[in-house]
């Protein structure tokens, strides 16, 4: 099973940022170059806090670029992001009700057909987004660009992928505070050049909790009892197919895309 962060970062990577990136227009000849350039060389993920790490990010970035080709330079523009690891129950008033009390229900897709128990809870994350470029009118170009992109309703929303008893589904995440503001973060930079414009966003995101039969529950024979191959229940009385809400998306792929670890 996916941890729910990874899911939440491979979501927001591969639906959210790679709908921009596509989006772009070329204002500037470097911005120009980041919208040709592929997006597995476009994007980066940061370990924790993005603002806290900026120079390291990019110290990291300069020994290999995403194509894995050592570089003398670093290829700008560059786009790193991050999801916090702290999080928020999302208010009750959000428009995606949350399941706290367990539902039985059948994974579309399970050849088993077992049923199973679940559960859903909505949650708040602080997510953020770097810009790294060579001069002040592309970083201000991107930042903006991330602006109007993210202002879109349909924009806003994205799926996040988890494996549900080994069965793929998508669940909906979507970003709550469309005002994006970009923050200059250039004057840690020892690089007269380099410009550094960071914005952030909430996030809510509607996470599954599945479970199968109790250790000494009377169960239906069926699944090895783990995380992702559950038992089911024995004489379940109502089993329902879930209606997970799930979004358009690009199919995600968490090998689209190199991790840096800041060290």
């Amino acid at each position: 099973m996916v941890p729910f962060l990874d899911s939440l970062k491979i979501g927001f990577a591969h639906d959210f940022l790679r709908r921009y990136h596509a989006n772009l227009i070329a204002d500037t000849r470097a911005v120009a170059e980041f919208a040709a350039r592929p997006f597995a060389e476009s994007v980066m993920l940061a370990p924790g806090r993005m603002v806290d790490a900026a120079e390291s990010m990019l110290a990291s970035y300069r020994k290999n670029d995403n194509s894995g080709t050592a570089l003398a330079k670093p290829k700008l523009p560059m786009m790193i992001y991050a999801i916090g690891k702290d999080m928020a129950a999302s208010p009750p008033d959000w428009s995606i009700r949350q399941t706290a009390t367990p539902q039985e229900v059948i994974v579309p897709g399970d050849p088993l057909n077992r049923v199973l128990r679940l559960r859903t809870v909505n949650q708040e994350f602080r997510a953020q987004v770097c810009f790294f470029a060579p001069e002040p009118t592309t970083a201000n170009s991107l930042a903006m660009q991330m602006h109007a992109f993210a202002t879109e309703l349909s924009n806003r929303r994205f799926a996040c992928p988890y494996k549900l008893a080994g069965v793929p589904t998508m669940w909906p995440a979507v970003i709550e505070n469309p005002d994006v503001i970009a923050v200059d973060n250039s004057t840690s930079s020892e690089q007269s050049n380099l410009t550094i414009l960071v914005t952030d966003f909430t996030i809510r995101a509607t996470i599954p909790l599945l479970q199968g039969a109790r250790p000494g529950e009377p169960n239906d024979g069926q699944g090895s009892g783990t995380v992702d191959d559950p038992t089911g229940l024995l004489n379940a009385l109502n089993g329902i197919k879930i209606v997970h809400g799930a979004l358009p998306s690009l199919a995600p792929n968490p090998m689209d895309y190199t991790v840096y670890e800041a060290p």
